[in-house]
């Protein structure tokens, strides 16, 4: 085991990095956990929103539509009420929905041809669309009435005493279960991604670049060891530095939140998801030792990829944040699907829990690593040429 024993006395010398990481990653996790923590809630709210309501009908029904709309939302007097005045109040975010309610709007509320109420919302905010639903089910739910032989009058009164009936809505998500967790674990295993991904390149490839170098590969070439058994042993030392380094990680999160909560249902799919993503990582640094890379230009390398990722991918910003244009292009990249798999679990994204999913999601990660080590071999080999050429 004489390669497998240098390995690790060379893994010493970079312990600097593994170091300093592990003191970034704790300051992370005490800054998020106090910032975001208590922003992030399984329960169901609809929220409410600043709107402005033009009446030119100053009728019954456009009365209950402002009362009906005021209590769900803010409503918003403006002194000046032009398109250019709207217009400007809209870009500036000091209203983000208008709705006009046209003169005769009642008297032909029920004809076969009633008038459409207008509305104007900003194009980047889904609050809007929100509310036209409200509007919508609110004006059916009268007409229903009124059909059915109620007086407009009765009509509104019965729409409004079944809406305040409305059963109370909650997000069907693991905080409902006596296995919730604590939220700050949680954090743990998103910015452990982040660590990984630096932690790996830096301590790990500086050892494989040293066993590439001519003179320390062409003396162990001398010894009487097989090149099989020293590609083993290097082997071998990788997978035992990763696993350990996953190890002390998940075992620090033992110690941190408990074993009740590390070993709950949540916390044991988001072990398996860092496993996989720890091998990620592994392929990934293999794939980059083949290039011979000095200090620096790791020092570079590894500070895009893993900066990168976290930004783009939504481990340093929340994916439901992120545009459609940086999802799609994240989408190509297996911290997205890590990050995914921790806000399904979680529900923070809104999306409720399903095992089908995970798989899925672990299936993509899986892909990733496939893919990279497959690159890896190839690259390798291409090296052991250029290297014999």
């Amino acid at each position: 085991m004489q390669v497998f024993n240098i390995f690790f006395k060379i893994a010493k010398k970079h312990l600097g990095h593994v170091f300093i990481f592990s003191g970034v990653f704790l300051v992370l996790i005490f800054i998020m956990s106090i910032s975001q923590s208590k922003a992030m809630s399984g329960d169901f709210s609809a929220k409410k929103i600043y709107i402005t309501i033009l009446d030119e009908d100053h009728s019954m029904l456009s009365q209950s539509i402002q009362d009906y709309l005021g209590s769900r939302h803010n409503l918003v007097t403006l002194e000046k009420t032009d398109t250019e005045s709207l217009t400007d109040n809209l870009f500036y975010q000091q209203i983000s929905y208008v709705l006009t309610i046209p003169k005769g709007f009642e008297a032909q509320f029920l004809t076969d041809t009633p008038l459409k109420l207008s509305h104007s919302i900003r194009q980047d905010n889904a609050n809007g669309f929100f509310v036209n639903e409200q509007l919508d089910s609110y004006l059916d739910s009268i007409s229903l009435y009124c059909t059915g032989g109620y007086s407009l009058t009765d009509a509104i009164a019965a729409t409004g005493q079944n809406l305040e009936e409305s059963p109370k809505v909650e997000a069907i998500t693991f905080q409902k279960t006596g296995n919730s967790g604590n939220k700050t674990m949680f954090y743990w295993f998103q910015y452990m991604s982040y660590i990984f991904l630096m932690i790996f390149p830096l301590s790990l490839v500086p050892i494989l670049v040293t066993f590439q170098q001519t003179d320390v590969s062409s003396r162990i070439a001398c010894s009487a060891l097989p090149a099989q058994a020293r590609t083993l042993q290097l082997g071998l030392g990788c997978i035992c530095y990763s696993i350990l380094t996953w190890l002390i990680f998940t075992l620090a999160a033992v110690l941190f939140f408990g074993p009740k909560n590390v070993f709950s249902q949540q916390g044991q799919l988001c072990i398996l998801n860092s496993f996989v993503f720890t091998l990620i990582c592994v392929a990934l640094t293999l794939l980059l030792s083949t290039f011979g890379l000095k200090d620096n230009a790791l020092d570079l390398i590894a500070n895009i990829i893993g900066i990168g990722m976290s930004f783009l991918c939504g481990i340093f910003v929340p994916q439901w944040y992120l545009s459609t244009g940086v999802l799609a292009v994240a989408k190509f990249l297996p911290a997205y699907w890590y990050i995914k798999i921790i806000n399904m679990v979680t529900g923070w994204s809104g999306e409720s829990y399903s095992l089908a999913n995970y798989w899925k999601y672990i299936g993509m990660q899986c892909i990733f690593l496939v893919a990279i080590f497959s690159v890896y071999l190839a690259a390798n080999k291409q090296r052991k040429k250029t290297s014999l050429a």
